[in-house]
């Protein structure tokens, strides 16, 4: 049996640049310079390469714009990757994306456990 439960090799994820949106009078008018506008990409994430085995516990820590939200959309399957494979294996539940709010005067252990058992998963699998 594989131990690997996330496997991300080579990932790159880009955003095309947009700059403000026009109408389409502005657009036939301008088309060659909002194309070329288009072409432009933002790189979230470059040559990501990582490995999480089943049972680790990971914290993914950067600064804002670092590219930690595209990496988890990567993981959850929201996005998937301009360059690179991410493969998971297993049961994947985005507490955030759905919008689990997190108590104050819980810990992180019984925020998470509460939050999973709200979703239907056991003790056990939480």
């Amino acid at each position: 049996m594989n131990d690997v439960a996330i496997q991300l090799t080579g990932v790159w994820k880009s955003f095309p640049i947009q700059r403000e949106r026009t109408g389409l009078k502005e657009f036939l008018v301008h088309a060659p310079k909002f194309l070329k506008a288009y072409k432009r990409l933002f790189w979230a994430l470059r040559g990501i390469d990582l490995t999480i085995k089943r049972g680790e516990c990971v914290g993914i820590v950067g600064k804002n714009g670092a590219g930690k939200s595209t990496l988890l959309s990567i993981v959850l399957g929201t996005t998937h990757p301009t360059k690179g494979e991410a493969t998971v294996r297993g049961k994947r539940t985005p507490l955030l994306a759905l919008g689990a709010g997190f108590h104050p005067d819980l810990t992180g252990t019984e925020n998470l456990m509460i939050n999973g058992m709200l979703l239907g998963l056991t003790k056990k699998e939480v």
